[in-house]
């Protein structure tokens, strides 16, 4: 696995994916994760396919998606309420720009996933900075 081929140095990103598309092969298997516009960039660079590769593109979370994910690790959605009633009302607010990644709407889940805690205090927060650091604080 190569996790994060975009914070390679870009002089280095070309000679990673040559040796990568030259190992893999129909019983070896590698995942490499980057950002759509650089793996684009490099592919150009490379002017090649990787052989036997399958693009995977993450899409943001829709409000929906995330409502449901998050009410789907609670006994009671009324905890969840006040949160998705912000996200509805404020689609573009940084709360629910923050739930539109899997990693945020994953994170958020688990740090209000014990009945005693109470995610209405993500309602609280003015950017998606904030959200971003308390969750990882969590």
């Amino acid at each position: 696995m190569l996790g994060g081929l975009d914070e390679v140095p870009e002089e280095h990103r070309r000679r990673k994916l040559e040796v990568i598309s030259s190992w893999m092969g129909e019983v070896r298997a590698c995942v490499v994760t980057c950002r759509t516009v650089e793996f684009g960039e490099v592919l150009g660079e490379l002017g090649e396919r990787l052989s036997f590769a399958a693009v995977v593109e993450m899409r943001p979370i829709s409000p929906d998606d995330a409502a449901e994910y998050l009410y789907s690790n609670s006994a009671s959605r009324d905890r969840w309420r006040p949160v998705i009633d912000l996200v509805e009302r404020e689609p573009d607010g940084p709360l629910a720009k923050s739930l539109t990644t899997p990693l945020m709407a994953y994170l958020t889940r688990t740090a209000y996933r014990e009945p005693s805690t109470d995610p209405v205090r993500l309602t609280a927060f003015e950017s998606t900075a904030e959200i971003e650091e308390h969750l990882f604080r969590a």
